[in-house]
């Protein structure tokens, strides 16, 4: 692998996890990703227009299906991992996504693209996979039901990755459309089709926090209820079992829930009097903007080093944003295991120079 490409896949790496981790910061927020995604759409919009217009001529139906393609995938990866993080440990979620996601990358890119790795690489792309798994917690994580659902939106999220990865590298490797608007076109769909969710719930009215007396009763209250909760799984361990924010259509109908349910509310009388989207927006608008820049940047130089190098090698590559991730989930959420964990990254690490020297 060239050097040059090595590099653009370290820089992404550092982009990638920590756009991740303040998604999972922040996955409280319903529209997160659509704040990022018109984020991204607005800032990067001159530099898409301006390549677009160069290649326009050029461009035919096989490369808008592929754009179209890349928009899906995308779309359903963000859906996807956000799920996972309101479901699960970021430290669980993300080693899981981006480990299953590297060895169908892998395998995808030698038998649609017929790249021929060497040995070495495929070993290296193998540690990294076994380390990921065994830093989320592997095949052992399945025996606790309560880890069933970030395990699922886990894997599911590395399946998409796997899919837009082959995608992707085909549309900059064979169509040689640009990175940018490779990322661009992805990120305009996903946009449109949020908007609309977005549009519905756009006068929403909140209240934050029922409290449960254990695990047991909170779910139950999610089954009876039969309301829409902003994040009804994510259920804290630390400090008694939550279920984060009812949104309602209008206050009439919030005041109306808390007087039937008489459930103890942490803040029922916190009825939000401006728009529910302009609330939730005050409340994550750092993250959703540093997810709208990282996100975008740390993908195009993806894509310009999957120009320079094979898709099978920059895939598992920038796995190694897992040792950063993981970093962050111990250090700033507080997620434990690091004995576990930093084997998981040891093994990751050597997968890392492996795959750079095949």
């Amino acid at each position: 692998m060239p050097l040059t490409a090595f590099l653009l896949v370290v820089v992404a790496a550092f982009a990638h996890a920590t756009w991740n981790f303040l998604a999972k910061r922040a996955a409280h927020s319903k529209n997160l990703i659509w704040f990022s995604s018109v984020t991204e759409a607005v800032l990067f919009a001159p530099f898409a227009i301006w390549i677009l217009l160069d290649v326009w001529s050029s461009l035919g139906l096989k490369a808008a299906l592929f754009l179209l393609a890349t928009g899906i995938l995308h779309l359903l990866y963000t859906e996807s991992l956000l799920r996972g993080y309101r479901a699960g440990d970021l430290t669980v979620v993300y080693p899981l996504a981006r480990g299953t996601g590297p060895l169908l990358s892998f395998f995808g890119a030698v038998l649609v693209l017929h790249e021929r790795p060497s040995l070495l690489a495929a070993a290296g792309a193998l540690m990294i996979t076994f380390g990921v798994l065994l830093s989320s917690g592997g095949l052992f994580a399945f025996r606790d039901p309560a880890n069933r659902a970030g395990l699922f939106w886990g894997v599911a999220t590395g399946c998409t990755i796997a899919c837009y990865t082959l995608v992707d590298g085909y549309s900059v490797k064979v169509l040689l459309l640009s990175p940018l608007l490779v990322d661009y076109a992805g990120n305009l769909f996903r946009t449109i089709v949020l908007s609309v969710g977005a549009y519905r719930k756009r006068g929403s009215y909140r209240i934050s926090r029922y409290a449960a007396p254990d695990r047991t009763a909170c779910a139950a209250f999610i089954k009876e209820s039969r309301m829409e909760f902003d994040n009804a799984t994510n259920l804290d361990r630390k400090s008694g079992h939550r279920i984060s924010c009812y949104a309602a259509p209008d206050r009439t109908a919030c005041a109306a829930f808390i007087k039937e349910s008489r459930m103890e509310f942490d803040n029922a009388t916190n009825l939000d009097r401006k728009s529910g989207l302009w609330t939730e927006y005050l409340q994550c608008w750092k993250e959703a903007s540093a997810i709208g820049i990282l996100t975008p940047a740390g993908y195009i130089l993806v894509l310009f080093a999957m120009r320079l190098a094979p898709v099978s090698h920059v895939a598992p590559l920038r796995e190694m944003s897992m040792m950063i991730g993981l970093f962050f989930g111990a250090k700033f959420l507080s997620e434990g295991d690091m004995v576990r964990r930093m084997i998981g990254s040891a093994i990751i690490a050597g997968g890392v120079v492996a795959l750079a020297l095949g």
